[in-house]
This record gives structure tokens, sequence and C-alpha cells, in this order.
């Protein structure tokens, strides 16, 4: 009796042993599960990251090469100005350096029409257009004229009558 005794109770532990080691091997295909799933998330939480990272990277890159494209424009035109400003500045002391002959400011004077002592001024009138056109301001002026004339007349008849 003892010897099926045994046999039952050899064969109960086999099966707590056998159960024990399903349990056990259950227990490590969760963990498993459980640790695969860590991984899932922090390889995408890692990938977001990344990406995340990049597109601020991207955009700003694109808003840093918009700013040096503006700022080579006004670069240009600043260029531009100075180089007007160094011409300006060349006329004018080329006419500062003009002044300080007396040929200069005599020239100035015959401009605006003087004379030297002695000299006789003579006037070059124009020459007659053969277009018409000086004698059409003529003929403008010869009407404004002749209608004052001829409200000056009315006026005199109205006040005579």
């Amino acid at each position: 009796m003892a010897t099926k005794d045994t046999k039952k109770i050899q064969s109960a532990l086999k099966m707590v042993f056998c159960e024990e080691g399903f349990i056990n091997s259950m227990i490590a295909k969760k963990t498993k599960l459980k640790n695969s799933s860590r991984i899932d998330f922090s390889f995408v939480f890692f990938t977001v990251l990344i990406l995340g990272s990049l597109a601020l990277l991207v955009i700003s890159n694109v808003r840093i090469t918009q700013k040096r494209s503006s700022m080579i424009n006004e670069i240009k035109a600043l260029e531009e100005q100075i180089q007007k400003l160094q011409e300006k500045k060349t006329n004018l002391e080329s006419d500062i350096s003009k002044a300080d002959q007396d040929s200069y400011w005599e020239e100035k004077a015959r401009e605006q029409g003087f004379v030297k002592d002695g000299e006789n001024p003579v006037v070059v009138l124009p020459a007659a257009n053969p277009s018409g056109e000086n004698s059409q301001t003529k003929n403008n002026s010869g009407l404004f004229k002749r209608l004052l004339e001829n409200i000056n007349n009315f006026f005199a008849r109205v006040i005579q009558w």
C-alpha cells in the first residue's frame, strides 16, 4: 500500500511541478509581453522625438534662409545707396574746387545776365518758326485782347444807353 501511496504522491508531485512549470512558463510569457510593449512604447516615443526634432530643424533652417535672403537684398540696396552718395560727394567736391576759381563765378554771373564793365550786352531773339507756333500764341493773346475789348465796348454801350 505504501507503494501505491508513494506512486500517487509522486504522480501528484509531477502534476504540481508540471502545472507549476506551466504557470512559470505563463508568467514568463506575460513578462515578455509586457517587456515587448515597453520596447514598442519606447521605440515609438523616441521615433516621435527624433521626427519632431528634425521638423523643428527644417523649419528653423527655412526661416534662417528667408532672413538671410532679405538681408542680402538689403545689403545690395545699401551698397547702391552708398555708391550714389559717393558720386554725389565727388560732384560736390568738384563744385567746391571750382568755386575757388574766379572763372567759375564769372560764368555763373554771365548765365544770370550780368556783363563786365565795358562790354555791350547782346540779346539773341529766337527765329520765327515757320510751323506757326509763335503765331498761334499771338493769335491766342489777340483773341483774349479782342474779347476784353468786346466786353468793354458792351459795357460802354450799356452805360451810354
